[in-house]
């Protein structure tokens, strides 16, 4: 008997955590950011940035720039990519 009743409250939870209007879902923030035609989006500079020429790309997470005549390497964040350097046999 004791079983049945905490299966049964687990179905109510669960049954009611997925329950819930649309409006209840945060707005995201805004952005800084216009679009153009044919669906082209604007992202406004900001007035620090600095122009950099792109010089090559390494693998998938690393690139290369060139910054005040100096070449930096830049390695992205959040992005999973096999290394293209060091091939594991």
């Amino acid at each position: 008997m004791k079983k049945k009743f905490w299966v049964l409250l687990l179905a109510l939870a669960l049954l009611l955590t997925g329950c819930g209007e649309k409006g209840d879902d945060p707005q995201p923030p805004k952005q800084d950011v216009t679009t153009g035609p044919a669906e082209e989006v604007f992202v406004k500079e900001p007035k620090d940035a600095e122009e950099v020429k792109f010089v090559e790309h390494v693998d998938g997470d690393t690139s290369k720039f060139k910054v005040d005549g100096k070449v930096e390497t830049v390695r992205y964040l959040l992005i999973d990519t096999p290394e293209t350097r060091h091939v594991r046999p």
